[in-house]
C-alpha cells in the first residue's frame, strides 16, 4: 500500500489539526452537541493531568484556577473552546516578543560560547530559533498588522492610527466580534484599559499599549527554558534532585494541598505516584533502551527457561480428571486440563513477567529520584537476568541447564544458546544503563556543556523527545501565524491603484475559502525514514513514536532472523533425514548397535517366497547373539510386526527340518530388538568381506554357557532380512553371500527388486537439491517480507498520525472517532501481537514459497507447474493486450460519460461485453491468487488494514482489530505527546503553579482579541455565553453554547416565520 495521501495546505491544515487536538483532549463524548463543537471541559483537563503528570486536581479546581481566566468563568458548564486553545498556545510566542522588546538577543558568534548553554542541544536550539526568527516577520510588526486589521474592521473610516483606548472603542471592538456579554461590564473593561495602557491617562491603543495588554500577566513565563534541555514539567517545577524531591515530586509530596507555599512563590500541587518506569503508554521513564531490553529479557526468560509447553509441570500436577481404559483422556478432561494450564500460563504472566518487568525498570526514572531505587535495580538484572544464563537451576517449572537430554532437534538446542547469549547481552546492556542512572544521579547539568551523546546517555532518550518537542510546538505556532498572515495579505499585492489597502477580516474569511480545497500529495516511505533518523520527526513535526510499538517493531526483526534459523535448522534435519531414508531403501546398509550382533547359517534359513517370487526375508534357525546383555533390549512383539512374523513362521514350519520342540500348532511370543537394531553374521565374515542381514523378530533367547564360561544368547527362530526401522526387504548385504549356494535365489531376486526399486525412486522420490532449494527460497522471502514488513512500520506509524492530523482520517466531528476512546487497554495487545504476527507470517510465507518452488522443480509435478505457469502468462498477455485496446477505445469512443462515435462504442462494448464471458474467469482467478498473497504479506502488519473499514464488524466485535487498536496506540501516544497539548499541559500547570499572578482575565481577553483578527475563520469553533444571540443586549444567564445551539435557535425562529408566512397567506 502506498504511504502516500492528499491533505490540506496551510491554515486549513492548521485548523483541522487544531480540530484533532481538541478530539484527543476530550474525554467524554456522551453529549454530541459538546463534543462535536470542540470544547474542552473541566473532566477533560483533570483527566489530562492526571493521566500525564500524575498531577491530580479535581473539576471545581480546574476551574476556579484554568478556566476562571482562561476560559471566561468557573461555573460548572465552562469549557475551553478551540479560539480560547489558540489564545494559550500562543503564550510563549507573546511573550518572547515582549521579552525581545526588553532584553539584547545574543548574536550568532556570542551563542557560539558553550557557557552560554547547559548542552549542546540547547545551543543548537537557540541557533534553531534565530534561524526560524529570520524566516518570519518581526514580531511587532505583526502586532501592528493584527492592530490595524483590528482597527479598520471595527472603525473603517477612522483616519487615527492610534485611536484613544477607552470603552467606547473597547465596546465597539466586542461588538464586532459578537462577545456581547462583556458590553455590560464596565468595571471589566476599565480593568482591560488599566492593564494595557500601565494605567496610563488618557491611553492610546497603539502598538506598545497592545502588546502590554497581550502580555502584562504572563511574566512569569521564562522564554529562555525554550531552549533548555529538559521537560515541561521541570520548566514550571525546576529540575527534580534528589534534595528537592522531596518536597515537589515524591510519593511523601502527594497529600499536599494545592495552595500557596511558604514562600508566596507558587502553589503546591498534588502529585500522585504513578511508576513512571512502567508508564507505557505516555512513555515517561527515561530511557527506551532500557525499557527494550526490559522486556526483551522478561519475554526471552519467560519462553526459554520457564517451562510453559510442558504440560505436565505447566499444571503443577494438578489432573481435572483420570484416563479412561483405553488410556487417553477423554474430551472434557481435555478442556478442562487446557483451561488450567492457560489459566496457569494468565497467572505466570502476571505474578511472574510482570514483577520481573516491574524490578528490572527500576532506576528508569526520567527525574532523579532515589539512589536505593537504581540499586534494587541492578540486584534485580544481576539476580534475573545474569545468574540464571551462567548457573544451572531446575525448580520443576523454571529450569537452566546447559545439558540436552535425550533426542531434541537442532532447533532446541540451537535457540536455548542464543537465548542465553542474547540474554547475557542484554544483561550488560542494562547494567550500563544503570550505570548511566547512577551517573546521572551524580553528575551536575554544567558538566554536559558541550556533548550531544553524554546529555543524551545521561538525561535519557526521552527528555530528548522531550525538548523535541517544545522545538516542535515554537515551530508549529509559528507555521500557524504565518499561514494565517499568508490568507490574509493574499490579495495584497492586486489592491487599487497601487495604494496600501490594509486587508479586512472579510478579504481574510474570503481568502480561506479559497484554499480550503486546496491540497498537497503528501512524502512517502523515504521521507518518513529521512525525517525520523535525523531527528526531524520530533524537532518540527513534533511525531512522538511509541516506544512500545518501536520494541514490537525491533521485536519483528529479530523473530523474523530466529524464524529464518529455525526454518534452516528444522528442514536440514528434515531433508538429511528423508534423504538418508529414501537411500537406505535403495541401498540399504547394516546400521545396527555395534555390541550386539551374532552369527546365522545360510543352510538353516527357508528363504520365503510369494508365489514362487523371492520376498527377500528369511526364517532361520539356531543362531546366536555373543552378548549376553542384548537380551535387555528384547521386547515383546504385537501388532504388524508379531503377524508379519507369525504369517513367515508358519511357511517356514513345512520347509525347515525344525526339531519336535520348535513345531507349534500356535505362534509363540516373539520379540524383536529395540531401540537399536541387531545384525547377524554368516562365519565366513570379516571386517573386509562379509554376508549378513537386520533381525525383524524372534523367539525367546536364551543364555548359554560355552566350554570355555563364556556366555551368549541362543535362539531357536528368527526372521531376517529387515527392521522395525527399515521395513525394506532383501537386506542380506555383502559380497560374502555369492558364497552360499542357497542364497543365489535369493541374490538375483535382489538384483531385479533394486532396478525396480531405483527405476521407482528415478521416476517419484524428490531429488535433494530440488529441497534445498525450496528451503533457500522460502528463506530468502522470509527475510524479504519481515524485513520489508519491519522497515515499513514506523513510515506507517507517521503517516497514520499525518493523517489525523490533517484530517484525512476524520476525528473531531466523526461519530467513529468515539471508538478509538473506548478499550484504550486493548493496546497492550501490540507488542504480543507484532512477535507473534511475525513468527506466523514468516512460517506461512515459508511453507507456501518452499511448496510452490518445490513443486516447480519436482519431476513428477513440474510438467503440471509449467501449464499451469503458461496458461497465467496466456492471461497476462491476453489481459495487456485488452488493456491497450481499452485505452485506445476510451479515448476515441467517449469523453466523460457520452459517447462521440456511439456507432464505434456501441460495437466495440458488444466486442468486449463477448469477450469478457470468457476472460472474467482469469480475472477471478488472479483476484484470488491476489488476495491470498495480500493476506500472506499483510497477516504479520498490525498497523494495515486488511479489511475494508466496517467489513468484518458485527457490532462491536470486529474480525480484525489489530489496525483498529495500532490506531487507539497512536491516538493514545499524541493525546499525551502532541506539541500543541504538552504546550496546552504547560500553561496548565503554570496556572496551578500561580493562580492568579499567571494568565489573569484581562490577559486572555486581549489575547483572544488577537485571535479572533489573525483567525477569523476560528469564529465558527466560538462557544459563547447561552444567550438569544440575535438581541443586541446580554443576559446574566451562565453555561456556554456551540454552533449546535445555534443551528437549534435557528431552526426555532425558521418556524416562527413559516407559521407567520402561514398566517399572512390564510389573511
Amino acid at each position: 500500500m502506498s504511504s502516500k495521501f492528499e491533505r490540506p495546505i496551510g491554515a486549513a491544515a492548521d485548523v483541522r489539526e487544531l480540530e484533532y487536538v481538541a478530539a484527543l483532549h476530550q474525554t467524554d463524548d456522551a453529549d454530541n452537541d459538546k463534543w462535536m463543537d470542540g470544547s474542552i471541559e473541566a473532566t477533560d483537563v483533570k483527566n489530562f493531568l492526571l493521566s500525564r503528570y500524575g498531577v491530580q486536581v479535581t473539576k471545581q479546581e480546574v476551574r476556579d484556577l484554568i478556566f476562571a481566566d482562561m476560559g471566561g468563568g468557573n461555573d460548572e458548564d465552562e469549557c475551553i473552546d478551540l479560539t480560547e486553545v489558540v489564545a494559550i498556545l500562543l503564550i510563549p510566542y507573546l511573550a518572547k516578543i515582549d521579552w525581545n522588546q526588553t532584553h539584547e538577543v545574543l548574536e550568532e558568534n556570542d551563542c557560539c560560547e558553550d557557557t552560554a548553554f547547559q548542552s549542546q542541544y540547547e545551543k543548537d536550539a537557540y541557533i534553531n530559533s534565530k534561524i526560524l526568527r529570520k524566516t518570519m516577520k518581526d514580531g511587532k510588526s505583526v502586532l501592528t498588522f493584527i492592530l490595524k486589521s483590528i482597527l479598520q474592521d471595527v472603525r473603517p473610516n477612522s483616519m487615527a492610527e492610534a485611536p484613544p483606548l477607552d470603552r467606547e472603542l473597547l465596546k465597539d471592538i466586542f461588538a464586532y466580534y459578537g462577545e456581547r456579554d462583556l458590553l455590560i461590564d464596565d468595571a471589566f473593561i476599565d480593568n482591560l484599559i488599566q492593564v494595557a495602557s500601565k494605567e496610563k491617562t488618557n491611553p492610546v491603543l497603539d502598538v506598545e499599549t497592545f502588546l502590554h495588554g497581550l502580555t502584562h500577566d504572563i511574566a512569569l513565563y521564562n522564554v529562555n527554558n525554550e531552549s533548555k534541555f529538559q521537560t515541561n514539567y521541570e520548566d514550571v517545577f525546576g529540575l527534580v534532585t534528589s534534595e528537592d524531591s522531596k518536597d515537589k515530586d515524591s510519593p511523601n509530596t502527594s497529600d499536599a494541598e494545592i495552595g500557596i507555599d511558604d514562600s508566596g512563590e507558587g502553589r503546591l500541587i498534588k502529585r500522585l505516584f504513578t511508576f513512571p518506569h512502567i508508564d507505557f503508554l505516555a512513555d515517561s521513564f527515561r530511557s527506551r533502551t532500557q525499557y527494550i531490553c526490559v522486556w526483551m529479557a522478561a519475554v526471552l526468560g519467560y519462553l526459554f527457561w520457564f517451562r510453559w509447553y510442558n504440560q505436565e509441570r505447566l499444571s503443577f500436577g494438578v489432573q481435572v480428571c483420570g484416563k479412561n481404559a483405553e488410556g487417553d483422556n477423554n474430551f472434557g478432561c481435555q478442556v478442562g486440563q487446557s483451561i488450567v494450564q492457560w489459566f496457569v500460563i494468565m497467572f505466570s504472566m502476571i505474578f511472574i513477567v510482570a514483577p520481573v518487568v516491574m524490578i528490572l525498570s527500576l532506576g528508569n526514572n526520567i527525574y532523579r529520584h532515589s539512589i536505593a531505587e537504581i540499586f534494587a535495580g541492578t540486584v534485580g538484572i544481576i539476580v534475573i537476568v545474569m545468574l540464571p544464563n551462567l548457573l544451572e537451576f531446575d525448580w520443576g517449572f523454571m529450569e537452566t541447564s546447559f545439558r540436552i537430554e535425550g533426542e531434541r532437534d537442532p532447533a532446541s538446542e540451537l535457540l536455548p544458546s542464543a537465548a542465553r547469549v542474547t540474554m547475557l547481552i542484554l544483561g550488560a546492556i542494562l547494567l550500563l544503563q544503570q550505570a548511566f542512572n547512577v551517573l546521572r544521579f551524580i553528575v551536575p547539568d554544567s558538566r554536559l556543556t558541550g556533548n550531544k551523546n553524554l546529555t543524551v546517555l545521561l538525561r535519557g532518550s526521552v527528555v530528548r523527545s522531550e525538548f523535541g518537542l517544545k522545538q516542535a510546538a515554537i515551530f508549529k505556532v509559528h507555521n500557524m501565524i504565518k499561514n494565517a498572515l499568508d490568507v490574509h495579505v493574499a490579495d495584497s499585492n492586486s489592491t487599487k491603484n497601487g495604494e496600501d489597502d490594509q486587508p479586512n477580516i472579510a478579504s481574510a474569511l474570503l481568502n480561506y475559502t479559497k484554499i480550503l480545497e486546496n491540497k498537497e500529495s503528501s512524502d512517502g516511505f523515504i521521507w518518513a525514514w529521512k525525517t525520523y533518523l535525523s531527528g526531524r520527526l520530533i524537532d518540527q513535526e513534533g511525531i512522538w513514536l511509541p516506544t512500545k510499538m518501536l520494541a514490537a517493531n525491533i521485536a519483528s526483526i529479530l523473530i523474523t532472523f530466529v524464524a529464518a534459523v529455525v526454518a534452516y535448522a528444522v528442514m536440514n534435519v528434515v531433508i538429511t533425514e528423508t534423504i538418508a531414508g529414501l537411500d537406505s531403501s535403495i541401498a540399504p546398509t547394516l546400521n545396527g548397535d555395534s555390541d550386539c550382533f551374532g552369527s546365522f547359517s545360510p543352510d538353516r534359513c527357508y528363504f520365503i517366497e510369494n508365489n514362487g517370487t523371492q520376498s527377500g526375508l528369511a526364517v532361520c534357525q539356531d543362531l546366536q547373539i555373543f552378548n549376553k546383555s542384548c537380551a535387555e533390549e528384547y521386547i515383546s512383539a504385537s501388532g504388524p510386526i508379531y503377524d508379519s512374523a507369525c504369517e513367515y513362521l508358519d511357511q517356514a514350519v513345512d520347509n525347515l527340518p525344525l526339531p519336535t520342540s520348535l513345531i507349534f500348532t500356535e505362534c509363540p511370543n516373539m520379540y524383536f530388538p529395540y531401540p537399536n537394531v541387531f545384525n547377524v553374521f554368516t562365519s565366513n565374515s570379516n571386517f573386509t568381506r562379509f554376508c549378513g542381514a537386520p533381525i525383524l523378530a524372534c523367539t525367546e533367547p536364551r543364555t548359554i554357557v560355552d566350554a570355555y564360561y563364556e556366555e551368549y544368547l541362543e535362539i531357536d527362530v528368527c526372521v531376517l532380512g529387515n527392521s522395525y526401522l527399515n521395513p525394506t526387504p532383501f537386506q542380506f548385504i555383502g559380497d560374502a553371500c555369492m558364497d552360499y549356494p542357497s542364497m543365489e535365489p535369493l541374490l538375483q531376486a535382489k538384483i531385479q527388486y533394486e532396478i525396480g526399486v531405483e527405476a521407482f525412486a528415478n521416476r517419484w522420490f524428490p531429488k535433494e537439491w530440488q529441497l534445498r532449494l525450496g528451503v533457500i527460497v522460502g528463506i530468502l522471502f522470509i527475510f524479504i517480507l519481515g524485513l520489508g514488513n519491519a522497515l515499513s512500520t514506523v513510515p506507517s506509524m507517521i503517516m497514520t498520525t499525518l493523517k489525523f492530523r490533517s484530517g484525512a482520517i476524520p476525528s473531531l466531528r466523526d461519530p467513529y472517532f468515539k471508538n478509538y476512546r473506548k478499550g484504550v487497554l486493548a493496546t497492550t495487545y501490540l507488542l504480543g501481537g507484532a512477535m507473534w504476527g511475525a513468527l506466523l507470517s514468516s512460517a506461512i510465507i515459508f511453507l507456501i514459497t518452499f511448496i510452490i518452488t518445490f513443486l516447480f522443480a519436482y519431476q513428477v509435478t513440474q510438467p503440471y507447474m509449467l501449464s499451469f505457469a503458461s496458461l497465467l502468462i496466456g492471461i497476462s498477455v491476453t489481459l495487456t493486450v485488452k488493456i491497450m485496446l481499452s485505452v485506445f477505445l476510451n479515448k476515441y469512443d467517449f469523453v466523460g460519460f457520452y459517447r462521440k462515435h456511439p456507432l464505434v462504442a456501441n460495437l466495440s462494448s458488444l466486442f468486449f461485453e463477448c469477450w469478457h464471458l470468457p476472460l472474467t474467469v482469469s480475472y477471478l482467478i488472479l483476484r484470488f491468487i491476489k488476495l491470498v498473497i495480500i493476506v500472506v504479506m499483510y497477516i504479520g502488519r498490525f498497523d494495515v488494514p486488511i479489511l475494508a473499514q466496517g467489513v468484518g464488524e458485527i457490532g462491536p466485535v470486529k474480525l480484525d482489530a489489530f489496525p483498529f487498536i495500532f490506531k487507539q496506540g497512536l491516538l493514545a501516544v499524541d493525546a499525551h505527546h502532541h506539541p500543541y497539548i504538552e504546550r496546552l499541559g504547560q500553561m496548565y500547570l503554570m496556572k496551578l503553579k500561580h493562580g492568579e499572578n499567571f494568565a489573569r482575565k484581562t490577559g486572555s481577553i486581549w489575547r483572544l482579541l488577537f485571535v479572533f483578527a489573525l483567525f477569523p475563520w476560528l469564529r465558527q469553533y466560538r462557544i459563547l455565553k447561552d444567550e438569544d444571540m440575535l438581541e443586541s443586549t446580554a443576559s446574566n444567564t451562565t453555561g456556554k453554547i456551540g454552533f449546535s445551539a445555534f443551528q437549534a435557535k435557528i431552526a426555532i425562529l425558521n418556524q416562527k416565520i413559516q407559521r407567520l408566512t402561514e398566517m399572512n397567506k390564510n389573511s
